[in-house]
C-alpha cells in the first residue's frame, strides 16, 4: 500500500512525501525479502533523486534496482530501472545515451503490454522534452531505435556501465554490444 501512497504523492508533486513513503516501502520490502518490491522502491527512489538533483544517490539506487530486477527477470521492473537511468542521463546532459535507454525501456514495456504509470508520467515527459532540446532530431530517433534493438541483457549492461559507455549502430546490428569505457581504445566483443 505504501508504494501506492508514494505514487499518489509524487503525482501531486509532493516529492518529500513520496520519498518518505517509498523509503518506508523499501524498509518493509527488505524486511520481508520481497525482491520485486525492493527493485521497484529503489527505482522510484532513484527517479526521485534525479528530480531532486542528486545524481550520485540516483545512480546508487538505480544500480541496485536494476541488478535486483535483472536477477528476477521481471521485465516491467527492468524497464522502470532503464527509464530511471535514462532520466539520469538526461539530467547529466547525455541525450543520446538517454534516448537509447528510453528506447530499450519502451521495447520492454511494449513486450509486457504496460505503459508508464501516471505517477511517473510527468518526470518521464519532462525528460523526453529535455532530450528534444538537447539533441538533433535525427540523432535522437536513431539512438532511440538503437536502444529498442538492444536485448534485455545488452540494455542492462549499457545502463550499468559508466556514462561514457558507447555503442555504435553497427555494433548493435552485429550484436556486438558490450560497452567499453571511453579512452580505453578498444571494444569488448563477445
Amino acid at each position: 500500500m505504501l508504494p501506492v501512497l508514494g505514487g499518489l504523492a509524487w503525482a501531486e508533486g509532493n516529492v518529500q512525501a513520496a520519498t518518505a513513503q517509498f523509503e518506508q516501502s523499501l524498509a518493509s520490502a527488505r524486511k520481508s525479502n520481497s525482491r520485486d518490491a525492493i527493485a521497484e522502491c529503489l527505482a522510484l527512489l532513484g527517479m526521485l533523486a534525479v528530480e531532486q538533483g542528486d545524481p550520485q544517490q540516483a545512480r546508487t539506487l538505480l544500480e541496485e534496482s536494476l541488478e535486483v530486477a535483472s536477477e528476477s527477470g521481471y521485465l516491467l521492473l527492468i524497464a522502470r530501472g532503464l527509464e530511471g537511468f535514462a532520466m539520469l542521463a538526461t539530467h547529466e546532459g547525455e541525450p543520446l545515451r538517454a534516448a537509447r535507454l528510453f528506447g530499450a525501456a519502451e521495447q520492454l514495456r511494449h513486450a509486457t503490454g504496460t505503459i508508464v504509470p501516471a505517477a511517473e508520467r510527468a518526470a518521464y515527459d519532462a525528460a523526453i522534452a529535455a532530450l528534444h532540446v538537447q539533441s538533433d532530431p535525427f540523432a535522437f530517433r536513431s539512438a532511440w531505435a538503437d536502444g529498442g534493438a538492444m536485448s534485455r541483457e545488452q540494455a542492462v549492461a549499457y545502463a550499468l556501465n559508466s556514462t561514457s559507455a558507447q555503442f555504435t549502430p553497427i555494433d548493435l546490428q552485429r550484436g556486438l554490444c558490450r560497452p567499453h569505457r571511453e579512452g580505453s581504445g578498444k571494444r569488448e566483443y563477445p
